[in-house]
């Protein structure tokens, strides 16, 4: 069953942590936050079955994903003064349909606010890790972020742990 659902994929970004506030790449990290929900641990996990790495997902998944989410980007938002209504572009771990609408449900998006999660998942699956960075490309290649726009990053993993990251979209330097 993971094998169908699990796609392949990798991604990296690269950070900036000087803070010299001249103009210049596609986007800076404002700030991350994490959080461990080690209730939720057996609910996704692997474990090792007979030498090999199994994936377990339980059909609360769902659920339990986006209330970790929304709980470390509400905890984010509010370290900077922000609410929900201040990120222009999200960009939330596909892991499947069911997941993409739960985080919306609890964040009390439109549908249309993860159009490119989605899109994502629909053509390239759940990759895991480093599914939520091509989210991230997709918004800059076809969102079209402005200057000074905020987005945030959502995703969660085995543990159970969900990470958040606050950006913003920064203009291109001058070639």
């Amino acid at each position: 069953m993971s094998n169908s659902i699990f796609g392949d994929g990798a991604a990296a970004a690269v950070l900036d942590l000087v803070p010299d506030n001249r103009p210049g790449g596609l986007a800076r990290m404002v700030d991350f936050a994490m959080g461990l929900f080690p209730r939720y641990r057996e609910d996704l996990r692997y474990r090792t079955e007979g030498g090999r790495l199994r994936n377990h997902l339980s059909k609360r998944v769902p659920v339990i994903g986006a209330r970790t989410v929304t709980e470390v980007a509400c905890g984010l938002l509010a370290r900077h003064g922000l609410s929900r209504n201040d990120i222009d572009w999200w960009a939330v771990h596909p892991g499947g349909t069911v997941v993409l609408a739960q985080v919306a449900k609890e964040l009390g998006l439109a549908s249309e606010a993860l159009r490119f999660s989605y899109h994502v998942f629909e053509n390239y699956g759940n990759m895991s890790s480093p599914s939520v960075l091509f989210v991230l490309r997709e918004i800059l290649d076809s969102g079209r972020p402005q200057p000074g726009q905020k987005g945030m990053l959502l995703a969660f993993g085995a543990g159970f742990s969900a990470f958040a990251a606050l950006i913003e979209f920064a203009p291109l330097e001058p070639m």
